[in-house]
């Protein structure tokens, strides 16, 4: 078994992540918990991380059971990736013994449609009304909107084409409310 220390093993294990194709934010979610973790472990051997610096590490930042539990199959794919390239024991894992916490079902605050054109009257400036209007009848992400072009629009169909980043695939809309 080799040796690797936590933080060549995170930055070996970013590039994997890029080299696969993944988006960059995407990436970013990954070295988030890793370089928390780093910071709060130290950059000891992977081998020698142990179940109790896992403990720690959680005990330490208190994440809600929603970032927990992402954060936990990050580091789960993290010390994967570490047991394929012989890094730590083939049958260890630090998180071995922890469980994915129950979520509990949050009711998100949504704007009624019947508030539509009440939230567009209280936006003062031009700018500000097209954007809710865009957010609200395409369900356009900020990013999404930021990349929008006066061509993709067709004002004479009331038509819109929406380059969707997440999914990389462009989306026609259908006839525009007015």
């Amino acid at each position: 078994m080799g040796h690797k220390a936590f933080s060549e093993a995170i930055d070996e294990f970013l590039a994997h992540l890029q080299a696969r194709g993944l988006e960059r934010n995407t990436i970013k979610a990954y070295q988030g918990p890793l370089r928390q973790a780093l910071t709060y472990i130290g950059n000891i051997y992977v081998a020698n991380i142990k179940e109790e610096h896992i403990d720690r590490v959680f005990s330490h930042y208190g994440w809600a059971p929603k970032t927990r539990n992402l954060y936990l199959g990050q580091y789960r794919m993290f010390f994967a990736y570490c047991r394929r390239h012989n890094w730590m024991p083939k049958d260890y894992d630090p998180t071995e013994s922890w469980r994915m916490l129950k979520v509990p079902n949050i009711e998100m605050p949504r704007i009624g449609i019947e508030d539509f054109p009440r939230l567009l009257e209280a936006a003062t400036d031009p700018r500000d009304r097209a954007v809710c209007a865009l957010g609200l009848y395409t369900f356009a992400r900020a990013s999404e909107i930021r990349t929008l072009r006066i061509r993709d629009i067709d004002f004479d169909a009331n038509t819109i084409d929406i380059y969707r980043h997440k999914t990389r695939s462009e989306e026609h809309t259908s006839e525009l409310q007015s």
